[in-house]
């Protein structure tokens, strides 16, 4: 996963994830101290991702159990 400044073309953060993204959910707007919120899903896996003031992109994963 990666956050791009388009203007200046440069990448301002970077993580990744084992699983493959499927698709991805960006929020309008972010909560205090952070630049940006969004989700990613995978085959099995949610990803609650922040990119805050700091220029740094943290996630929170969530495992969906199988029927």
């Amino acid at each position: 996963m990666c956050v791009w400044d388009f203007t200046f073309g440069k990448l301002k953060a970077s993580s990744y994830t084992l699983d493959k993204v499927n698709d991805l959910a960006l929020k309008k707007t972010a909560g205090e101290g952070r630049l940006l919120e969004f989700a990613t899903v995978g085959r099995d896996q949610v990803y609650f991702w922040n990119y805050n003031k700091d220029e740094k992109l943290e996630y929170y994963d969530v495992f969906i159990k199988g029927e």
